[in-house]
C-alpha cells in the first residue's frame, strides 16, 4: 500500500518531466487528449513513479491552473498537489490564479468549492470558471 508521507512534490524542471506528465495524462482517456502543459507544473512522485501532477495552461494574459491528473484511487494527492502549487505561486509573488472545471464534474466542483472556499465567477464552453485568491497568512491573523 502506498503511503502519503512517501510522496514528494517537486516542480517539473526538464522536457522529460513534461513528457512524463503527458504520458500519465494519456493513461486517463476519460480526461481528454494530452495538451501542452506550461510552467509551473507540480509533480507528485512516489518511489520514482509519477502519480499525479498539476500543470498550468500556456496563456499570456493570465495564470490558469490545470490540468490536474492523478492516478485513480489517490484522492489525497489532489489536495496536496494544490497546496504545493499554491505554495510555489505565493513564493513567486502570485496573488491569484484561475481554473476551470467541466460541468460534468459536479461532485468535484462541490468538493473544490468547499475545500478552497471559492465560487464560480463565469461559465463558458461547458466549464465553470473560478478565481482563487492566494491570501497570505501571518501567525495569528490574515495579512
Amino acid at each position: 500500500m502506498m503511503k502519503p508521507d512517501k510522496t514528494k512534490y517537486t516542480l517539473a524542471a526538464s522536457p522529460n518531466d513534461y513528457r512524463r506528465c503527458r504520458a500519465l495524462w494519456a493513461t486517463r482517456p476519460d480526461l481528454g487528449e494530452p495538451e501542452p502543459i506550461a510552467f509551473p507544473t507540480v509533480m507528485a512522485m512516489r518511489d520514482g513513479e509519477l502519480v499525479g501532477f498539476l500543470g498550468s495552461y500556456p496563456r499570456k494574459d493570465m495564470l490558469v491552473a490545470g490540468p490536474m491528473i492523478v492516478k485513480r484511487g489517490l484522492g489525497i494527492i489532489v489536495l496536496r498537489l494544490n497546496l504545493a502549487y499554491e505554495n510555489f505561486l505565493r513564493s513567486a509573488g502570485v496573488v491569484f490564479y484561475y481554473f476551470g472545471i467541466p460541468d460534468s464534474e459536479v461532485a468535484y466542483q462541490k468538493m473544490v468549492e468547499t475545500v478552497l472556499d471559492v465560487k464560480p465567477y463565469a461559465h463558458k464552453d461547458g466549464d465553470r470558471w473560478y478565481r482563487r485568491d492566494l491570501i497570505e497568512f501571518k501567525i495569528g491573523k490574515r495579512a
